[in-house]
């Protein structure tokens, strides 16, 4: 009973020093769509940005728990150019929009009191909310004596991304409506006010319509580099500090 009311203790303890800070962070990323199965065609990937917030929580042991919202531009190319006679090829660029939900855990290596190393983990849902695709599509015949291909026509479009699950004669879909991934990280925090700090993010669910009854495996992965502004500034104290020396804590 007694080891029992002592951990109770420190919870409460660690609970009633626990504090708040919020962020706001703008960055780049480079996008990678992973595809497997799909017979000839290929991937690319290329730039984009993000713009958000988010709000951490600590508990004085060098431990984070955070949860932010962010506005993502991605941008990826899908190739169906293939070795040998294809009567079309397809070049697909999909820019799409996503409002991105990262939440997880941190620790912080605090090397001196204005300099820390902050390792994240955790996961990461995305919504697609608009963006468009440009597509270009080439027409062959194979020529009967040489047996090249002979090109017959081109035709371009563009129109705004669908987002669903499954395509069906009634609605078409370009991309899954939701996506989730693992995310990992790590930042380098200066005077625990701004941070400087990269995560990997590798998709979990198939990014292509279909979903798990799609005959190819596909997976959106995220690379993110973000400035973070936090919000009030020294919201925290590291552990080599005295913490709560002001008022009734010492």
């Amino acid at each position: 009973m007694k080891k029992w009311l002592i951990a109770l203790g420190i919870f409460i303890s660690a609970a009633a020093h626990a504090q708040f800070g919020f962020y706001g962070q703008a960055g780049g990323n480079y996008s990678h769509l992973g595809i497997k199965g799909a017979g000839d065609i290929d991937s690319k990937g290329g730039f984009g940005g993000q713009i958000g917030g988010g709000v951490e929580y600590y508990t004085h042991f060098n431990y984070f728990l955070y949860l932010g919202a962010n506005v993502t531009y991605q941008n990826f190319t899908l190739d169906s150019s293939a070795t040998g006679f294809s009567s079309v090829t397809t070049t697909a660029d999909y820019k799409p929009l996503f409002v991105s939900i990262p939440f997880g855990a941190a620790y912080q290596f605090d090397f001196s009191k204005n300099l820390g190393l902050k390792l994240y983990g955790g996961m990461d849902v995305q919504f697609g909310i608009g963006g468009k695709i440009d597509k270009h599509s080439t027409y062959y015949v194979q020529d009967s004596v040489t047996g090249e291909p002979v090109k017959v026509r081109e035709s371009s479009d563009s129109h705004s991304i669908t987002y669903g699950r499954t395509s069906n004669k009634d609605a078409t879909f370009d991309l899954a409506n939701a996506n989730m991934g693992f995310d990992i990280g790590a930042g380098l925090n200066f005077s625990k006010s701004i941070e400087l700090y990269a995560t990997y993010r590798f998709g979990l669910k198939n990014i292509l319509p279909g979903g798990e009854s799609a005959s190819e495996q596909s997976w959106l992965s995220l690379l993110q580099l973000n400035l973070k502004i936090y919000i009030p500034q020294h919201y925290y104290h590291t552990a080599k500090e005295k913490p709560y020396a002001h008022g009734s804590y010492f």
